[in-house]
């Protein structure tokens, strides 16, 4: 009397298509996690430039109506420009815009605040 032996294990395509299985889930996972840091990059960039302009408003409100004028400066990689249009929007007023540019990933990138400020003397 011959017993009959069973079979164990996978087979080597098996095995080969759980292998390409998840091989695709762990290119979309990397794919993915390339994708977040490239974000959160350019997200710390913007972050940067909209403080520093923040701060160039503070520091010309800060300094009085008639002291304010334009210019410029570098910080780094941002290059910050202000500039100041007198009687804008109505008379004894100041718009003041400022532009932070910086170059990201080969291009170059900025952004612009604005205010308007009175001349209450």
């Amino acid at each position: 009397m011959k017993r009959k032996l069973s079979q164990q294990g996978f087979t080597l395509i098996e095995v080969m298509i759980a292998l390409f299985v998840l091989l695709v889930a762990l290119v979309g996972v990397a794919s993915m996690a390339t994708m977040v840091i490239t974000g959160n990059r350019f997200n710390n960039d913007l972050t940067m430039a909209t403080t520093l302009a923040e701060d160039k408003l503070e520091e010309m409100k800060q300094a009085g109506y008639a002291a304010i004028t334009g210019g410029n400066d570098s910080q780094g990689i941002y290059n910050r420009v202000w500039t100041v249009t007198a009687n804008t929007p109505e008379t004894d007023m100041k718009r003041i815009d400022v532009t932070v540019s910086w170059s990201y990933r080969g291009l170059l990138r900025s952004m612009t605040l604005s205010t308007i400020m009175v001349d209450l003397s």
